[in-house]
């Protein structure tokens, strides 16, 4: 079973009249079956995500988390979130290319850069606005590994289409 924490119009933006969606009693879902949680973070808000992040991963959850707006992300600022993301123990950071209007070249970029500071998972969740979601997953797949990196972790999401 997989679900996401806070993400109702906008990560973790209060629904009026509830407060944050997706927050209960600590264990509450992993209590129900759930073992997978799905993090957004917007660039310039993230908080409260990486407390929440690390609470679930504390609790025993495979957290991921998507890094939202890749390609409008200035680079020092992508790694700055993936390094949160990391510190607060994601299992796999998702670099999210929610304009889909990320070319081959600059997702194999995006992936080296990311793998060069992280030791987590790395995946793509592509949007086929361009038509590449496909070309883009394989540069993503195929990206250099950066030098004195022993691993090379992949994990892949279909995003969705035009």
């Amino acid at each position: 079973m997989v679900t996401n924490l806070g993400y109702r119009n906008g990560s973790f933006q209060p629904k009026p009249g509830v407060g944050p969606t997706g927050v209960g009693p600590d264990d509450y879902m992993y209590e129900a079956g759930v073992r997978l949680v799905r993090f957004c973070l917007p660039s310039k808000t993230p908080d409260p995500g990486p407390a929440m992040l690390r609470k679930a991963a504390d609790l025993g959850f495979t957290t991921t988390v998507n890094l939202t707006r890749v390609s409008q992300l200035d680079r020092r600022r992508l790694v700055e979130l993936a390094a949160l993301s990391e510190d607060a123990g994601t299992d796999v950071i998702y670099l999210a290319d929610s304009n889909g209007s990320l070319l081959p070249d600059e997702v194999s970029g995006l992936v080296t850069l990311v793998r060069s500071v992280t030791g987590s998972a790395i995946g793509l969740h592509a949007h086929n606005n361009l038509g590449l979601a496909l070309a883009n997953s394989i540069a993503a797949v195929e990206a250099p590994v950066p030098p004195g990196s022993s691993r090379r972790s992949w994990a892949w999401a279909r995003g969705r289409g035009t």
